[in-house]
Order: structure tokens, then sequence, then C-alpha cells
């Protein structure tokens, strides 16, 4: 199977991750205002006045799933009035075509997990509840303190300019970007740290390749590459959400690229399906580095176990740096309008999940990041992360982290929508693969993604 078709076949078979959200989220950006009549804080009630029932649909399995029947039990006995029936429903993908049928025929859930172009497209159907006055509703919604202990690019994220700066959702989870490394390779390589720029990274390489290794397990995923590009100090899009690929940062990121290739220190790794390549290079010794989600260092803890030590850093810098960048993502939680009741049940359930008590708990269930900066100093989740020091050094990258899109002071600006993605992943495994020269992958991208957003 070529590179484009194992591609083709990773998109069809995954729903997880930005990169796989939906593509039929193309225009959604292009949405004003498209939200439920707004509740006045004066509309909510002050609890729930009867036995309600709400509905939840995610995306979590295996022990995720466990741990959110056990966030739901712990919910409902603390609030007696209300009954959560979570429901799996598939991966992203799925739950999005399953929520646009349901809004469809009227019956849409109260809560589902969806990313920012998810809910833009629910939008549309003027059921998404503004959760705006529940947040500011004295005695329902959240302090100050609250409020700032949450990662200002989670709240950044979880806001729409487009809808006035509304809460069209609510932060939930968070990953970053970061830099997986084989630490008895780098060892026998004659290196005792992982590498803080981009030519460290090359030196560090080269070295690995004399001892008949691969240095770089390359995975062509949208993501990655926006990743080493905020390294760079560049973005896939302007502030003003005009593509950005044409600076010259971009042709940095795209020519180390073609380095690392032309010099046999990186490769697109094949080993398993395209999903999952990198990641089985990696694990069994193959590879010194990969470039994946927070999300993932349970996995590989298991995966690795003693073979050989490893762990996570930032990916490599431009230059040396305290204060490195990478890219972040993750999914929120959205509510759809119904009765006052079930509205502030839903609320209620949402503020629960992004509570500094529940995201440690979740956090150290599942291996995702908190979206609060107080769980840090949570006695329980510090003793988890000196048990998990690649989870500890990914908590590290948040206040620096960047979400893919253009967002200001009213949140979200636009986003590149899916189809552009999948072209990004192509031209990008182009890349690796020897097919394109970076100066022309830097154009196609370019142009691509101008089209792109003149298109919404």
């Amino acid at each position: 199977m070529n590179v484009l078709a194992r591609l083709r076949s990773r998109r069809r078979l995954t729903g997880a991750g930005v990169a796989a959200i939906v593509a039929l989220v193309a225009g959604a950006c292009g949405v004003s205002g498209a939200t439920a009549p707004k509740a006045e804080q004066g509309d909510i009630p002050a609890e729930v006045s009867k036995p309600t029932t709400i509905s939840f649909w995610h995306v979590y399995t295996g022990a995720d799933g466990t741990a959110i029947d056990a966030l739901v039990k712990k919910f409902e006995a603390a609030n007696p009035n209300i009954k959560v029936e979570p429901q799996f429903v598939g991966g992203f993908a799925d739950v999005h075509k399953k929520v646009v049928s349901a809004l469809q025929a009227g019956s849409a859930p109260d809560v589902a997990i969806a990313y920012p172009p998810n809910v833009l497209e629910y939008a549309k159907s003027k059921r998404v509840l503004d959760l705006t006055p529940y947040v500011k509703k004295a005695g329902v919604g959240l302090s100050k303190s609250d409020i700032s202990d949450i990662l200002p690019s989670e709240l950044q994220r979880n806001r729409y300019s487009m809808n006035g700066g509304a809460y069209l959702s609510f932060p939930f989870a968070v990953n970053v970007a970061a830099l997986y490394y084989n630490g008895d390779l780098l060892r026998k390589a004659g290196f005792d740290a992982p590498p803080r720029t981009w030519a460290e990274f090359e030196r560090q390489c080269k070295a690995v390749k004399a001892l008949g290794k691969t240095c770089y397990a390359a995975n062509a995923n949208a993501s990655t590459l926006n990743a080493i590009a905020y390294s760079y100090g560049t973005s896939p899009v302007t502030p003003e959400g005009k593509a950005s690929f044409d600076a010259p940062e971009w042709g940095d990121t795209l020519g180390l690229l073609g380095r690392l290739v032309n010099s046999g220190s990186a490769q697109l790794a094949s080993t398993g399906d395209a999903q999952t390549a990198d990641q089985n290079e990696f694990v069994s010794g193959k590879a010194a580095f990969i470039i994946r989600p927070s999300r993932v260092a349970p996995f590989l803890s298991q995966a690795v176990g003693d073979k050989f030590k490893w762990n996570a850093a930032a990916l490599p810098q431009a230059k040396q740096t305290d204060t490195p960048t990478t890219a972040l993502y993750g999914p929120g939680l959205v509510a759809f309008s119904s009765d006052a009741d079930r509205q502030l049940a839903s609320w209620q359930f949402i503020r629960f999940l992004a509570s500094a008590q529940t995201q440690a708990s979740w956090a150290m269930s599942t291996g995702n990041l908190p979206v609060r900066h107080s769980v840090q100093t949570d006695k329980s989740y510090a003793a988890y992360l000196k048990e998990h020091p690649a989870t500890a050094a990914a908590v590290g990258l948040t206040g620096g982290a960047h979400w893919e899109g253009a967002v200001g002071d009213q949140g979200i600006v636009t986003y590149l929508p899916q189809k552009f993605r999948n072209s990004m992943e192509d031209i990008e495994a182009g890349v690796l693969s020897g097919a394109i020269k970076p100066v022309q992958a830097q154009d196609q991208l370019q142009a691509q993604a101008t089209q792109a957003l003149s298109a919404k």
C-alpha cells in the first residue's frame, strides 16, 4: 500500500483527534449568531426543580469509558435530582454525524463531546445552548477565581468570536504535541539529554543513524507539522484568519523535514497500520524519536515496559529557550437547548466535569492533561506525575502551547477545515517520502489553505 493509500485508510478507520473530526464542517465558520435564543440570567432557575434525566454522548471506551461512568456516578451522588445517561456512540466523526442527524430529527442529546468545528456546525441548527449566562450567573456559574484557574488557551477556544465571544462549548480535555525519546539509545549515541534545538536534533540524528537505527520515525499528521511550525515561530493561520504558509518559518519547517529525509535520519514509519506505525517502531526500540500527543504516554508506558528507558520532552525549538511552544488540542463539551431544568442540569454536569477535582481524577485515569492550573498542585496528581514523568513533562508545555486555528480577544476567529488538513497530511507525506520538495510543499500548502479559507 503506498503512502497516500495508507493515510486515507487511516482516516477511514479513526475518528480520534482534531485531524479526524469531520469532512462535513468546511463551511462552518460562516455561521454568525446561529445559536438557540439566549437565556437571560434571570430566566435560569437557581436549582433543578424536579427529577431530571439528561443524555451524554461521548467517544470513550475501555478504561476511559470506565472512568467516564465513574464520574457520572459521582455526579449523580452529589446531585440526586439529576440522572445522566452516558452513551458511547463511536469516534469523534461518528458523534458528529449522529448529532447532526439528531438535530435534524429534533432529538439531540443534552450534552455531547465536540471539537470547535463540530460546535459551529451544530450551531446552524440554532439548538446549541449558549453557556455564557450559566457561567456568569451567581450561585450557578463560576467565580472569577474558577475562571482564572482554567487554562487561557482552553477558555479562548471554547468561545466564538462569530457569536460575540459566547461560550458555545466548555473546556474538558487537553493534549499537547510532545517529543518522545529513547533515553538508552541516545546514551549509546553519546547524549545524556534530548535535544533542545533542531540543530541539536540533527546532530543527534546523525549519531543515532551511525548506530544503524532510525532517528525519527515520522507520522504524517497535520497537528505534528503545525507543532513543528510553532517551534519555529509561525502558525498555519494569522491572528486575522489568513493563510500563513508563505512565511519564511514555514520554509524552515519543511526544510528541516527535507534535510532529515535526505540524510536518512527520518523516514515515514511503516510498521503496522498508518495510525500507529511510528509508535510501533518506537516501542520496539527501532527509533530514537517520535512526535505524538501527550495522551499516548500511558500506552507507551505499557507497551515499552522495562525494555528501555524513555521519556517525553518539549519539541526542539528554532533557538534554545526556556519557554518552548507546541500545538494544543482536545475536545470540549457542548449542550443543546431543551427545557429550563434539563438545560440547568446539563450545565451543572459540564461544570462538574470541568471542576478541579474531576479534572484531577480524569487526568490520572486517562492520561489527558487537566484544563485547570490548580490540579498541578493537587497532592494525588502531584504523586501521579512523579510516577509518570512523561506526562509531567507534557503538563509543563501547556502554558506555551497554541491551538491550531486563529483566536482573538473574543475566542475563535477561524480554522482550517478538515478537507484541507487531509491535503496537508498528503503533502507532508510527500515530503517525508522524498516525493515532494519542501519548496513545492510550501507553495501547495499556501495555495490550498488560501482557497480553503476563502471558500468558507
